[in-house]
């Protein structure tokens, strides 16, 4: 899917994102615990930018606890 960049900045790779507040045409990174992520940047754009958004399939995607080389991460939707 794609999105405007809302972040403020180039957005970043294998970040998470959700829809931004007041626009659902754009996103924002989502946080810690947020609940309604949409997707992961596969794209660096600049603000404002149009940006493709990950919602299946195999991409990058930033983790923040330590891995070891070849480890698999898997991202799966939760109720």
């Amino acid at each position: 899917m794609l999105l405007k960049n809302l972040t403020g900045e180039n957005s970043r790779v294998g970040y998470c994102v959700k829809h931004a507040p007041n626009d659902p045409a754009s996103f924002v990174y989502a946080v810690v615990n947020d609940v309604n992520i949409i997707g992961i940047v596969t794209q660096s754009v600049i603000k404002y930018a149009q940006c493709e958004i990950a919602t299946s399939g195999v991409t990058k995607v930033f983790v923040s606890e330590a891995v070891i080389k070849g480890a698999i991460i898997r991202a799966a939707k939760a109720r």
